[in-house]
């Protein structure tokens, strides 16, 4: 299963003319990185299909998660880029048990969700894609 993802990572990592586009370590965490990108993918997807109700809920969490991590600022979820936000809303929907349905994915604890709009572009346009053929979603933020 994790040769399988590193061949469909170098397969995104590589550009037109066969040239390696990222760097040696860039491509050992790609498939890490990609994880994380689908949470934040699928996130979004659970996110926008949820009732207004469930959906304040989650905001709410992410919000009180985010001000526990920055008390000097008081931030809230418009604050961030929407990679981050989405990656907050995520893990509050993994925390009030908020079933995603897509059979094959769990919720998983991104460790610091900042760091994901630092990720390459390839990156998240080879994850959304492979989100598609996967699991039929369309998602790109």
């Amino acid at each position: 299963m994790a040769f399988e993802v590193y061949q469909q990572v170098y397969k995104y990592l590589m550009d037109k003319k066969g040239e390696n586009c990222m760097g040696v370590l860039d491509f050992l965490f790609a498939g890490k990185r990609m994880e994380e990108i689908k949470m934040v993918l699928i996130g979004k997807h659970v996110f926008e299909n949820l009732d207004k109700s469930i959906q304040n809920e989650a905001v709410e969490v992410a919000n009180f998660r985010l001000s526990e991590g920055t008390p000097a600022t008081k931030r809230t979820m418009a604050d961030l880029d929407d990679r981050v936000k989405y990656v907050f809303l995520a893990l509050a929907m993994a925390e009030l048990n908020i079933e995603h349905g897509i059979e094959g994915f769990q919720w998983l604890y991104v460790r610091n969700p900042f760091l994901v709009q630092t990720y390459d572009d390839k990156l998240w346009r080879a994850t959304s894609d492979m989100l598609t053929k996967r699991y039929g979603i369309k998602v790109r933020l």
